[in-house]
């Protein structure tokens, strides 16, 4: 069965929870520009951006349900499971990107629901389980894609195994949102960075590299400066950029996990 709601709903749902206290003493603060420039005025959105953490890069995917034995991988798990799916590399090289972007040492997931219905999403939002049930994959552990034809990612809900379906399957680590949280735990003890102008600043700089390796066309500073502000020691300004860049090129949203302020 294909997926029945949108892509932006349960992006909007998810963040809302990772920027609630569904990570238990962590958060995870989205950065969206449009917001940086509505709370300029009142100096209020600087805040919400913690002082020390770490960046962190989601691409929401929405899953096809599989509900009889006829499906391929049913005999892998015997009972309803789902699929995301990745583009082709002639189509799209946003799979690559974010495999280049997590080799260059950042925190890069796909972020996948396991549900497909509306009423699922409803169910999973009113009692605040969009998290719980949301699987996470690392653009590095799924590969490269050694061809041109479609490719996608099969899981259940809650384990930690899945496999990646191409000419050769294989299976490879899924993340469950428990496991996800301890793993953003852990990183939070080792790779807390100071979140300030420069740090920003060389994020920008980090993915310029990544994106210009493949010959894309970047906007200029002062292209993007039209939109998010001149491009100062300011770090709401390099934030912006940051999040743009991952929007426009990854179509991925950027976060920062942070301490979270109730912990």
């Amino acid at each position: 069965m294909k997926p029945l709601i949108s892509e932006f709903s349960y992006g909007y749902a998810l963040t809302e929870e990772l920027a609630g206290g569904a990570l238990g003493s962590l958060i995870a603060a989205p950065i969206f520009p449009s917001l940086i420039r509505e709370g300029r005025a009142g100096g209020g959105f600087d805040v919400q951006i913690p002082a020390q953490g770490f960046p962190m890069y989601l691409q929401f995917k929405l899953s096809d349900c599989l509900l009889t034995a006829k499906a391929r991988e049913w005999n892998i798990w015997q009972r309803q499971y789902y699929r995301i799916h990745l583009h082709a590399r002639n189509k799209s090289n946003q799979h690559q990107l974010l495999i280049d972007l997590e080799t260059a040492g950042n925190n890069v997931f796909y972020a996948a629901p396991c549900f497909y219905t509306l009423d699922e999403l409803n169910s999973a939002y009113l009692g605040s389980n969009v998290f719980a049930d949301t699987a996470f994959f690392s653009p590095v552990d799924i590969g490269p894609l050694a061809d041109r034809q479609e490719h996608y990612v099969a899981f259940t809900e809650n384990n930690p195994q899945a496999v990646f379906c191409s000419k050769e399957p294989r299976y490879i680590q899924a993340n469950p949102a428990k496991q996800f949280a301890q793993k953003l735990s852990t990183l939070f003890e080792s790779k807390t960075n100071i979140l300030d102008s420069a740090f920003f600043r060389k994020t920008v700089d980090l993915m310029r590299a990544v994106f210009e390796s493949t010959q894309l066309k970047l906007p200029k500073d002062e292209e993007i400066s039209e939109h998010y502000g001149r491009l100062t020691e300011n770090r709401l300004q390099y934030a912006s950029t940051a999040a743009y860049l991952s929007r426009a090129y990854l179509n991925a949203e950027l976060y920062i996990v942070g301490a979270s302020r109730t912990a």
